[in-house]
């Protein structure tokens, strides 16, 4: 009885992290993300998103092969998990070469420094054999105070938003976007 409730338990383990980088995956990352809009609804605390890309990752991968992409990816997922600290944080795969953080009850500047520290920390990684430039990483943060009506779809897409306005900077940046509540009450 109990080697199949290991067996059940590591099943559902397998099913709810990416295998690549051993972080939750999109699946997981939904049901959380579920569960922490809800809580920040009943709260009326902040729920903080970082969205976070590899700065020119395909560039990168073809360079360096698959081998090596998936070594940098893995790299950047504990270089992001080292920099978030309390039991409550969740870090996901998004996809790709993206990732995201969820950080329940933290506000704006909270938030942003945890997301600079991410950008500081994948810049200062060794170089990879044969590159020229260190990996970067541009970050997309949302801080909102979720009320009822407001939709987690959107919440997503402003911080999307902000990830692009990071890339379209320059990238290897930070930037956010606040005050949105409007904005997340009119998005579908």
């Amino acid at each position: 009885m109990r080697r199949r409730h290991r067996a059940e338990d590591a099943l559902a383990s397998l099913a709810a992290t990416d295998g690549l980088t051993g972080l939750d995956n999109r699946r997981q990352l939904d049901e959380a993300m579920e569960t922490e809009w809800a809580r920040a609804q009943r709260s009326g605390k902040q729920l903080s998103l970082l969205m976070i890309d590899v700065d020119h990752f395909k560039a990168f991968n073809e360079r360096h092969g698959h081998q090596g992409g998936d070594e940098a990816l893995r790299l950047i997922a504990q270089t992001i998990s080292f920099n978030i600290r309390r039991p409550g944080d969740r870090v996901a795969r998004y996809g790709g070469e993206e990732f995201v953080v969820v950080l329940p009850e933290t506000d704006l500047p909270g938030a942003m420094m945890i997301a600079e520290q991410i950008r500081k920390a994948a810049e200062s990684l060794p170089l990879f054999p044969g590159a020229q430039q260190p990996i970067t990483v541009s970050i997309g943060v949302v801080s909102e105070m979720v009320r009822q009506g407001d939709k987690l779809e959107a919440f997503f897409g402003i911080a999307d938003k902000a990830l692009y306005q990071a890339k379209h900077k320059g990238r290897n940046r930070v930037e956010h976007r606040s005050s949105v509540a409007r904005e997340m009450t009119d998005q579908v």
